[in-house]
């Protein structure tokens, strides 16, 4: 009979957890661990398209609730992936700063000089569209491109 009661109890205490321990919570105390992964992740990948998918991948984390939970040193790790000379892992960073917003402040100087290196250049596409707007969340008015109008 005590065994009975015991496990009615054991039970009713593990569906109290379960109740006060939502899925969410779980999510967002597991979301710097997985953003250190896609960070890692860009890092290491030997090929450009692997790269540019895993700073894709960092993105799609940064747009999820519970960024307030990510510290100060990741976010400086994921401004350290601008340092690339991939256009294409640039743009996807720039994009997951700008959920950041002023948290990501230290990147302003590298976004800015990014967006001079990039807003002139004769490609289709490039970084400057994701900084220029990264910049703006951040309260930073960009400086006008300062193109020659002629090589458009």
């Amino acid at each position: 009979m005590q065994i009975k009661q015991f496990a009615g109890l054991f039970i009713l205490q593990v569906l109290i957890a379960f109740l006060f321990v939502s899925p969410v919570r779980a999510t967002e105390s597991n979301l710097q661990a997985r953003i250190k992964h896609a960070i890692t992740r860009v890092k290491s990948e030997n090929t450009s398209m692997k790269r540019t998918d895993a700073a894709e991948c960092l993105y799609d984390l940064t747009r999820q609730r519970g960024l307030n939970r990510v510290d100060d040193n990741t976010i400086a790790e994921i401004v350290s992936l601008l340092d690339t000379d991939e256009d294409s892992v640039r743009y996807w960073v720039a994009l997951s700063l700008r959920s950041f917003r002023l948290r990501a402040k230290m990147a302003i100087p590298r976004l800015e000089i990014i967006l001079r290196e990039d807003d002139c250049a004769l490609v289709s596409m490039t970084a400057a569209s994701a900084v220029r707007s990264t910049l703006e969340a951040m309260g930073v008015t960009p400086k006008p491109s300062g193109c020659d109008s002629d090589r458009l």
